[in-house]
């Protein structure tokens, strides 16, 4: 689904960037949920679980201190700025560094602009914020993208402390990691990103070690669980064939775990 080196350069980024920044450090996405399942998927299959390419990090806003002074001194502020040091600029809401395929190494956004596309990748991180206030936009100058959800971890501490990639990370658990797939698996506007969610999805149901009528309360917690229902039923036999390609697991297992859990939630 990505090359080899595309994770690889996605995963020394987590080691060497992310180990400077403000910790502990709420990782999401594709690369919490490897850590949430590569244990139990491992001793499976015999193989590490799929890696990730883009990163996506959660930060919590405090509504009631919404000072110039303190959102420049957060830990999301100081997070861009340690980003940016680090080969990293913003577009739009996220923030980018590009990669030459044949080299491997990082190019400067002015190098980036004499290379051909097909000759780049580009490696993206998304912070992601509990809550959008105003002020974000008009002091840090960034519009972040927003998942509420993120409130029961950082208020209702929905969340494991592990130590991985050389920092102090802040796991949402099982149940967050499965809220937000949910929420965006039909929304991917680009195929390996759907396909991403949806093995994502079947592994954080199967392998987080949660068995899934406990798994099944948890998430009716904190999402909808007739939403989740629907969303899950709309999954089709292309989602299901496409992780399993990625996933080198038989199609039949994926549909039956996704499915079945769809029945009970």
């Amino acid at each position: 689904m990505y090359e080899d080196y595309e994770t690889e350069i996605s995963r020394n980024n987590l080691a060497k960037v992310f180990s400077k920044m403000p910790e502990p450090l709420c990782l999401l996405g594709g690369w919490a949920a490897y850590l949430t399942v590569n244990g139990s998927y491992k001793r499976t299959h015999g193989r590490d679980y799929l890696g990730s390419k883009d990163i996506d990090v959660g930060f919590h806003i405090d509504e009631n201190d919404a000072s110039r002074g303190a959102l420049q001194n957060s830990a999301f502020s100081r997070s861009i700025r340690i980003l940016e040091d680090n080969g990293f600029y913003l577009i739009g809401s996220r923030l980018v560094q590009h990669y030459h395929r044949n080299t491997k190494q990082p190019l400067t956004e002015q190098e980036s602009k004499r290379v051909p596309l097909y000759d780049m990748f580009d490696l993206y991180v998304d912070p992601i914020v509990d809550r959008v206030i105003p002020e974000i936009s008009a002091v840090l100058g960034i519009n972040p993208i927003d998942e509420p959800l993120l409130q029961h971890v950082f208020e209702h501490k929905r969340y494991r402390m592990i130590k991985a990639f050389g920092a102090n990370l802040l796991l949402p658990d099982a149940e967050v990691l499965l809220a937000t797939k949910i929420n965006s698996v039909l929304k991917r506007q680009k195929d390996h990103k759907r396909t991403k969610d949806v093995a994502d999805i079947y592994a954080l149901i199967w392998y987080s070690g949660i068995k899934s009528t406990a798994l099944r309360k948890k998430l009716s917690e904190i999402l909808d669980v007739k939403v989740a229902a629907k969303v899950l039923s709309q999954l089709n036999d292309k989602d299901f064939g496409d992780a399993a390609a990625a996933l080198g697991v038989a199609k039949d297992e994926i549909s039956a775990v996704v499915k079945n859990f769809a029945l009970m939630v």
